[in-house]
């Protein structure tokens, strides 16, 4: 017994058609129906949601983007995941004996290196600057 469950195979299909029409108007039928098609795409689905979750559906998909945004920012900011920076001999020197003991963290010295180069001076020496004239560039002597 029991209510024609068993010859065709098509006993959970039937279920949710008649579930489906039962609903009617009452919106649980078309939430119902985009649940139930995997052809349907996500702007077809968000059409069928109530007018009443709009908004808030819509504040909570920004926020999760905004969000999500900072989070990102954050775990790429920390120490924690710019420890496994490598620095060449010559940058880890400079990290080590100028600014760890300044306070830099491992993170914010690789945004330095970004627009850093280094400079060896020749046999006679590179005048760095000139007492009375404006600096444009920082710079480090690591020696001499």
């Amino acid at each position: 017994g029991g209510g024609g469950g068993g010859g065709g195979g098509g006993g959970v299909d039937s279920i949710a058609s008649s579930l489906s029409a039962a609903a009617g108007s009452s919106g649980v039928g078309g939430v119902l129906g985009a649940a139930r098609s995997s052809d349907d795409g996500l702007f077809e689905r968000l059409m069928l949601t109530d007018p009443d979750d709009v908004f808030p559906l819509g504040y909570n998909i920004i926020f999760i983007v905004i969000n999500g945004y900072y989070i990102i920012r954050w775990l790429l900011s920390h120490e924690i995941f710019s420890s496994a920076l490598q620095f060449s001999e010559q940058e880890e020197d400079l990290y080590v004996r100028c600014f760890e003991p300044l306070g830099f963290r491992r993170a914010q010295f690789q945004r330095l290196l970004r627009t850093a180069s280094f400079e060896t001076s020749g046999e006679g020496g590179t005048i760095l600057s000139e007492q009375g004239q404006p600096l444009s560039d920082v710079f480090v002597p690591i020696s001499g």
